[in-house]
C-alpha cells in the first residue's frame, strides 16, 4: 500500500480508486495491522502539495473533500491506535496551499483543524493547514518514508 502511495504520478483515477478501497479497509477489523499503512497512503494520494510530481497530478479537490469528510468520521479507537499516521494523512489532504484550485474549501479547514485539536494532533499539522508552511525534518521523512542523503532536502513547492 505504500508503495502506490507513493507514485504520485498515478492518473487521478487510479488515485480514486486505490484511495477508496484504501477507506473502505479502514472499516474492516480484520485489516487493523494495516490501517497505519492504509492512513500513510490516503494521505499521500490526496496530498494537496506533491513531493515530486507536477501540480496536474493533485487529486481534484472535491474528490479530496469526500475522503476527508470520511476520515474525520473514522472510528475513535482507529484514531488514537494510528494518531500520527491519521494526523499526518489528514494534514496533507487539508493543508493550506495558498492555491484557490488545490486548498480545501475554508469551512472545512476549520472542521479538520478543530478535529486534529481535540485528537491531539501535533501542532504542526494544525498550522500547515491554517496557515501553511514548510515541513520539518520529521514530516518529511514520514513522507518520503526515507531520510534524504545528507546535503539533500526537500523544496518547498508551495506557489509552482
Amino acid at each position: 500500500m505504500r508503495l502506490i502511495g507513493s507514485w504520485e504520478w498515478l492518473p487521478e483515477c487510479d488515485k480514486t480508486t486505490v484511495a477508496e478501497q484504501a477507506i473502505l479497509g479502514l472499516s474492516r477489523k480484520k485489516l487493523d495491522a494495516l490501517h497505519g499503512s492504509l492512513f500513510w497512503t490516503i494521505g499521500r494520494l490526496g496530498s494537496r502539495v506533491p513531493v515530486y510530481a507536477t501540480l496536474q497530478q493533485v487529486v481534484r479537490v472535491g474528490r479530496v473533500q469526500a475522503w476527508i469528510e470520511k476520515m474525520i468520521a473514522i472510528d475513535p479507537g482507529c484514531i488514537q491506535k494510528h494518531l500520527s499516521l491519521y494526523s499526518l494523512c489528514l494534514m496533507q489532504m487539508s493543508r493550506r496551499t495558498g492555491d484557490r484550485y488545490r486548498d480545501i474549501p475554508a469551512s472545512l479547514r476549520d472542521r479538520v483543524c478543530n478535529h486534529l485539536k481535540q485528537i491531539g494532533a501535533p501542532e504542526l499539522h494544525i498550522e500547515l493547514v491554517t496557515r501553511s508552511g514548510g515541513l520539518d525534518k520529521s514530516i518529511e521523512e514520514s513522507i518520503v518514508g526515507d531520510v534524504l542523503p545528507l546535503g539533500f532536502r526537500l523544496a518547498n513547492v508551495t506557489g509552482r
